[in-house]
C-alpha cells in the first residue's frame, strides 16, 4: 500500500554538483521568489508538478520534508523532489495524481536552509485548484440511506450548516463521503466502491453535529475531526488504516464549535484547526504539533455569533489568512496572518442579511487574487466580495448574486468547475457556483461561463429529495467531473447529484435490459446483444450469466479499440410463471495509479426477464345438468365457466358433441376468444322431442400460441311426457302492504292459480292456512274450482284474518290441497309468506353527529370545537324522558335530557368539545343512553364521528424577528409548544456568551411559551441573536436562535 506524505529524495547528480560550485550570497535573506501553479491557480492538471523558486541557492538536502504538499480530499501527497541549482528552483514530482477538482495546498517551511546555512526567513504557503477536465452542468439525482441505522434521540433543531466531508479514506483513490447521523450521534461512513456505488458503515463518536477531516498525523491516511455545536469538544478521529478509526484525542475548544477550517496556519507543514466559536464571540486555533495533537486553544476575538470559517491567502503574502461570518454582527471579519499563526483581525465587512455559508477563490476575474462570497439566509442572494488588491488588508467590491423568487434564502454553497447548462459542453476551468435553498428544497446552479460572470450566468434549478443541509463537491463516480453530495437535516440521508458528460468508459453495451415476454415451455426465444470497445486499448471480456432458463454463447476474446461484436441471449423456460436473470459482461481494463500498473474489473450488467407460459385452461363445472323437460316443445339451458387462469391469451376455436344425435346444442359460435386471466361462462341448450334420460360429452378445442388443448364437459337432461300442472303463482296481501303489522291489524290475502300443459277439468280445492306464533296451524280461507283451462289463471281470496298476538306468523296458499288431480310437477303448488306482528313502541334513531358549520375542520391540539347531535323518532309511539350523551373516546363529555319527542320528529343538541391530545378521536352520540325507553330497534341509538387532533410537525416560533417595544406589533415570540406536542415544556434563553438570561415555564392561554426580550430581572436586552432551547420532561426537544430587533 502506498503512503503519502514521504518525500523521496530523488536529487539528480549534477544539480548536487551545481550547488557545490554555486557562490554563496552572504547577507541576504533566503526567502520564496516565485511559486508554480500560481496562488489561486484555477483548472491545475492533476499529475502537474509543484516548483518553488527561492531568491538564493539552497541546500537540497533541507528540502526533504519541507516542501509539503496536501490535497484537501487526497491528504499528504508522495513525490520525488529535484533541485536545478542554476535557477534556484525546487520541483516537487508527484507519485500519484491529486483528486479532480480538490485544493491543495502547498507549504515550504522554515526547515529549508541556503547553501550558506541561513534559515528561510518565513514559511510559504500557497493554494491552488486541481482541474475536473470533464462534465456538462447537468445533474441526476440519487439518494443514499442507511437503513441500518437505529434512532437513539430526538433530533436537535438547531440551523447550523453540516456539510458532509469527500476524502480518500483508504486509499484507492476513489472519494469516500462521510456524514453526521443526528439522530443517533454516530458519523455514517460511505465507502466508494466506483461508479457510484457506496456501502455504509456507522462510528461511535459521541455528541456531534459537524465532521470534517485532514491528515493530522501525516501518515498519509485522512483522519477525522468532529464537533459538536451544542458544546465545546473536538474529537480527533485517527484512521489507523483498514478504514479503522478511534478516537486518539479530545480536544476542549470555545464554546458551541459551528464550523472548522483545516489547514497550516503556522507553516510547519501539519494541519492546525480554526474554530467558528458561535458561543464565544471567537474564532480558537489549535495548532497541531506535527504527530497530530493539539494544543490548548490561541483565541481571537471576532463578531458575535460566528457561524462560517474559510481559509485562505487574501492579501497573497504566502500565509493563510481567515474569513469569518458572523451572524450577530451581519458581517464578515478579516484576520490576517502573519504567516507564523499570528492573526490580526484587520477588518469587517458589513452585510445586509443574516450570513450562511461562506467560500474563496479566485471567482470574478481570474486576477490571482483569492474573492469571498457568502450566502444570505433570508433571502434568495449570495453576495460576492471582489478582492480588488490583495493589500493587508484587502479591499473588497460587492457583487451581488440574485436568485428567483421563491427560492428561498441561500444557506450553504460550494465553487467548483461543474461545466455548463448546455450538453455536451466543455468545461472551461472557470468556478462556478451552486447555492442550497432551504425554503424550496433546491440546489441553484449558476455558471460563470466565458464572456458572462455569476452575476448574468444561466441558473439551472434542481429539486432535492431530502431537507438539506450542507454540501460539498467531488468527482464521486471517478469519470473526471464534479458531483455534489448533500447532506439531510438528520443526516440519515444524503442527496447525490451526479454530473453527466463525464469522461466515456471502456466498453458500450446495447441494450441495456432485455425482456422476452411470454415464452411457451418447451420453446425458446433469442435476442443479440452488442459490445463496443470504446477505450484506446485491448481488452479482455467475458460473459457470465446468471438464471437457469438463460443462456448465453460467447467465449472469452479480447476485444481492439473500436471492435464490434454481437452474442445470443436465450431464455429456456422450465416453468410457468415470470422468471428473472443477468447477463454480466466482465471487462478488464489495464490503469496506472501512482505509477503502478493493476488490472481493473469494470461490470456491466443486462437484467433479464421473461414469463413462462403454458395451457392453463379448465372448465366448471365438468357436468352439466339439463333437469327435466316436458315434451313436446320443452326446452332448457345450462352454463358452464372456461378459466383461463395463464398467461397467454386463448381462442375456442371449435365445440363438437360426442354423439351428434343427442339432443344438446351450444348456445356459444367458434372461435370464441378468452384472455390470459379471464373468466367466460358459455351455455348450452336441451332441446329433446321425446321422452328420455340423455347424457353426452362436448368436447371444446381450445388454441394459443402454444400447442393447442382439449376440455370435455358432460351434458345430461331427462323428458318427461306433459301433465297438468297447477301452480301458485302469486301470493299478496291486501290492504296496506308498505307498512308493519301491529297487534290488532286485520288483513286479507289473495292467490293466483295459475295452469300449465294440460287442462283441468275436475274440482279441485284450494285452501288458505295461517301458522301462529304458539305453533298451531288454522285454515283462514277455502276455495273449490271446477275446472281451470290450460294457459290461464284465477284468483282466490281469503278470510279477513285478526293478528291477537305479537310474533312470527306464516300465511300459505296451497293449490289442490287434497291432491285430486295428477300433475306433471307437484313442487310448486304451494307458496308461503312470512309476516312478523310486533306492539306498537317508539324508535329512537341517531341520525348524524358533526362539527357545527363555520368552523375550522382541522383540529389541534387543545383546540375546542361545538358538535351538533341530531336524533329522530321513526317509531308508532311518542318518546319521553330519555338522554342524549356525547362521548370523546370512551370518555363522556356531557349529556342532556330530552323531554318528549313526537313520531316522525327530529331534534338536535349541541356539545362543547376540548381536544386535550394528539391523535384519532372518535365521538360518540348515545341517543337513550340509559337505555330508559323501550323502542322498536335498539341498535340504532348511536352515530360516530371520526376525527384527527394534530399537533405541528415542528416547533413554530414566530416572530422572528421580533421586536418588544411596547407598540404590540412582531412582540413578544411565541413559542407554540402545545401545538408541537409539548406536555411539560420549559424554555430557555441564552445569550452567545452562554449565559442563561431567562426560565420560562408558564404557558399563555393559548399554550405557548412567550419572551418579552427581558431577563431574569426584567432587564430589557439588546438587540441581537439569542440561542434558545425548549426542554420537555427532562430531555431538548428543540433549539436554535431568535432575533432581537427594536
Amino acid at each position: 500500500m502506498l503512503h503519502r506524505c514521504h518525500l523521496v529524495r530523488c536529487l539528480s547528480l549534477l544539480a548536487g554538483l551545481l550547488v557545490l560550485l554555486a557562490p554563496v550570497v552572504r547577507g541576504q535573506a533566503l526567502s520564496v521568489q516565485a511559486v508554480y501553479p500560481a496562488p489561486h491557480a484555477l483548472a491545475v492538471a492533476a499529475d502537474d508538478s509543484v516548483t518553488v523558486t527561492f531568491t538564493e541557492a539552497v541546500d537540497p538536502t533541507s528540502l526533504t520534508d519541507h516542501l509539503v504538499v496536501k490535497g484537501a480530499q487526497s491528504g499528504c501527497a508522495d513525490g520525488t523532489v529535484l533541485y536545478d541549482a542554476p535557477t534556484r528552483t525546487a520541483t516537487f514530482l508527484p507519485t500519484c495524481a491529486f483528486e479532480e477538482g480538490e485544493t491543495v495546498t502547498a507549504t515550504v517551511t522554515t526547515g529549508v536552509r541556503s547553501a550558506g546555512g541561513g534559515a528561510l526567513s518565513r514559511p510559504y504557503t500557497w493554494q491552488f485548484t486541481i482541474d475536473a477536465p470533464y462534465g456538462a452542468g447537468a445533474f441526476y439525482e440519487e439518494v443514499l440511506e442507511n437503513t441500518s441505522s437505529t434512532k437513539r434521540a430526538a433530533v436537535s433543531q438547531a440551523s447550523f450548516i453540516a456539510r458532509p466531508f469527500a476524502g480518500d479514506l483508504n486509499e484507492d483513490p476513489l472519494m469516500d463521503l462521510v456524514i453526521v447521523n443526528r439522530a443517533t450521534d454516530r458519523l455514517v461512513v460511505y465507502l466508494n466502491e466506483g461508479a457510484g456505488s457506496f456501502v455504509p458503515f456507522e462510528i461511535d463518536a459521541g455528541p456531534v453535529t459537524g465532521v470534517t477531516g485532514g491528515d493530522f498525523d501525516g501518515d498519509g491516511d485522512m483522519d477525522l475531526v468532529t464537533y459538536d455545536a451544542l458544546g465545546q469538544e473536538l474529537r480527533i478521529l485517527q484512521n489507523t488504516g483498514g478504514i479503522t478509526f478511534g478516537v486518539s484525542e479530545i480536544v476542549v475548544t470555545e464554546p458551541k464549535p459551528v464550523d472548522l477550517a483545516v489547514n497550516d496556519f503556522d507553516g510547519d507543514g501539519s494541519q492546525d484547526l480554526a474554530v467558528a466559536a458561535f458561543g464565544s464571540d471567537a474564532v480558537a486555533l489549535h495548532f497541531n504539533d506535527g504527530t497530530g495533537q493539539f494544543g490548548v486553544p490561541v483565541v481571537v476575538p471576532v463578531g458575535r455569533a460566528p457561524g462560517a470559517i474559510v481559509a485562505r491567502d487574501l492579501n497573497n503574502d504566502g500565509a493563510l489568512d481567515l474569513a469569518v461570518a458572523s451572524q450577530g454582527e451581519r458581517q464578515i471579519d478579516i484576520l490576517l496572518n502573519d504567516g507564523t499563526g499570528t492573526f490580526a483581525r484587520v477588518a469587517a465587512v458589513g452585510l445586509s442579511f443574516v450570513p450562511g455559508g461562506l467560500v474563496a477563490g479566485d471567482v470574478f476575474d481570474g486576477d490571482g487574487r483569492a474573492d469571498l462570497l457568502v450566502s444570505a439566509r433570508d433571502r434568495g442572494e449570495v453576495l460576492g466580495l471582489r478582492n480588488t488588491d490583495a493589500a493587508s488588508p484587502p479591499t473588497f467590491v460587492e457583487v451581488r448574486v440574485s436568485y428567483a423568487e421563491g427560492a428561498g434564502g441561500a444557506q450553504d454553497l460550494v465553487l467548483g468547475d461543474f461545466g455548463g447548462p448546455a450538453f455536451p459542453f466543455e468545461v472551461d476551468g472557470l468556478p462556478d457556483l451552486v447555492s442550497m435553498h432551504l425554503g424550496s428544497r433546491t440546489l441553484q446552479a449558476r455558471f460563470n461561463a466565458a464572456g458572462a460572470t455569476l452575476t448574468t450566468g444561466s441558473v439551472e434549478a434542481y429539486e432535492t429529495s431530502v431537507i438539506p443541509n450542507g454540501l460539498i463537491s467531488a468527482d464521486l463516480d471517478g469519470n473526471g467531473s464534479l458531483d455534489i453530495a448533500v447532506a439531510g437535516f438528520s443526516g440519515e440521508k444524503m442527496s447525490l447529484f451526479f454530473n453527466v458528460g463525464g469522461e466515456s468508459g471502456t466498453l458500450d453495451v446495447d441494450p441495456s435490459e432485455i425482456s422476452f415476454g411470454e415464452v411457451c415451455l418447451g420453446s425458446a426465444s433469442t435476442r443479440t446483444v452488442t459490445i463496443e470497445n470504446i477505450s484506446n486499448q485491448d481488452i479482455p471480456v467475458r460473459v457470465e450469466v446468471i438464471g437457469d432458463a438463460f443462456e448465453a454463447d460467447f467465449p472469452d476474446q479480447t476485444l481492439q479499440p473500436g471492435e464490434v461484436v454481437t452474442f445470443p441471449v436465450t431464455f429456456r423456460p422450465g416453468a410457468n410463471g415470470p422468471a428473472e436473470g443477468l447477463v454480466r459482461i466482465i471487462a478488464e481494463k489495464t490503469t496506472t495509479w501512482c505509477g503502478v500498473e493493476t488490472t481493473q474489473e469494470i461490470i456491466y450488467e443486462i437484467p433479464l426477464d421473461g414469463v413462462g407460459v403454458g395451457p392453463l385452461l379448465s372448465v366448471a363445472p365438468d357436468t352439466v345438468d339439463m333437469g327435466q323437460v316436458l315434451v313436446p316443445g320443452g326446452t332448457s339451458t345450462g352454463t358452464f365457466t372456461l378459466t383461463n387462469a395463464g398467461d397467454l391469451d386463448a381462442v375456442v376455436t371449435a365445440a363438437t358433441l360426442e354423439d351428434a344425435g343427442a339432443p344438446f346444442r351450444s348456445l356459444f359460435s367458434p372461435p370464441v376468444p378468452i384472455a390470459a386471466g379471464e373468466q367466460i361462462s358459455l351455455q348450452v341448450a336441451f332441446e329433446p322431442v321425446d321422452p328420455g334420460l340423455y347424457e353426452t360429452s362436448l368436447n371444446l378445442n381450445v388454441s394459443s400460441v402454444c400447442p393447442d388443448t382439449s376440455l370435455v364437459v358432460v351434458l345430461r337432461g331427462e323428458a318427461l311426457a306433459r301433465e297438468p300442472d297447477l301452480q301458485v303463482a302469486s301470493l299478496s296481501m291486501l290492504g296496506d302492504e308498505g307498512s308493519e303489522l301491529l297487534v290488532g291489524d286485520q288483513r286479507q290475502f289473495e292467490a293466483l292459480i295459475r295452469n300449465e300443459f294440460q287442462d283441468v277439468t275436475q274440482p279441485f280445492e284450494n285452501h288458505f292456512e295461517l301458522s301462529h306464533p304458539d305453533g298451531s296451524v288454522r285454515i283462514v280461507g277455502q276455495t273449490t274450482l271446477n275446472a281451470l283451462a290450460a294457459g290461464t289463471s284465477e284468483m282466490v281470496r281469503s278470510d279477513v284474518v285478526t293478528f291477537d298476538v305479537e310474533g312470527d306468523y306464516e300465511v300459505c296458499v296451497l293449490a289442490d290441497a287434497t291432491d285430486a288431480i295428477v300433475e306433471a310437477d307437484e313442487t310448486n303448488n304451494e307458496q308461503c309468506m312470512a309476516l312478523q306482528v310486533r306492539q306498537p313502541l317508539p324508535d329512537l334513531v341517531a341520525v348524524q353527529v358533526a362539527l357545527e358549520p363555520g368552523q375550522e375542520s382541522r383540529i389541534l391540539v387543545g383546540e375546542k370545537r361545538t358538535v351538533a347531535c341530531t336524533f329522530e323518532n321513526d317509531g308508532d309511539l311518542p318518546a319521553g324522558g330519555f338522554d342524549v350523551a356525547l362521548f370523546r373516546n370512551e370518555t363522556e363529555v356531557s349529556r342532556q335530557r330530552v323531554d318528549q319527542l313526537g313520531v316522525g320528529a327530529s331534534a338536535s343538541t349541541t356539545f362543547e368539545v376540548v381536544f386535550p391530545e394528539r391523535g384519532s378521536v372518535v365521538l360518540r352520540c348515545l341517543v337513550d343512553a340509559g337505555d330508559g325507553l323501550a323502542e322498536l330497534r335498539e341498535d340504532n341509538n348511536e352515530v360516530l364521528l371520526s376525527l384527527l387532533v394534530e399537533v405541528s410537525p415542528e416547533l413554530v416560533v414566530a416572530p422572528n424577528p421580533f421586536t418588544p417595544n411596547g407598540d404590540g406589533i412582531n412582540e413578544p415570540v411565541r413559542f407554540k409548544v402545545r401545538e408541537a406536542g409539548y406536555q411539560n415544556a420549559v424554555l430557555k434563553i441564552f445569550n452567545f456568551e452562554g449565559r442563561l438570561l431567562r426560565t420560562i415555564d408558564t404557558l399563555d392561554g393559548a399554550g405557548h411559551l412567550t419572551w418579552d426580550g427581558r431577563d431574569e430581572t426584567g432587564t430589557d436586552q439588546p438587540p441581537g441573536v439569542y440561542l434558545y432551547i425548549v426542554e420537555d420532561a427532562g430531555s431538548v426537544r428543540a433549539s436554535g436562535y431568535v432575533t432581537l430587533a427594536r
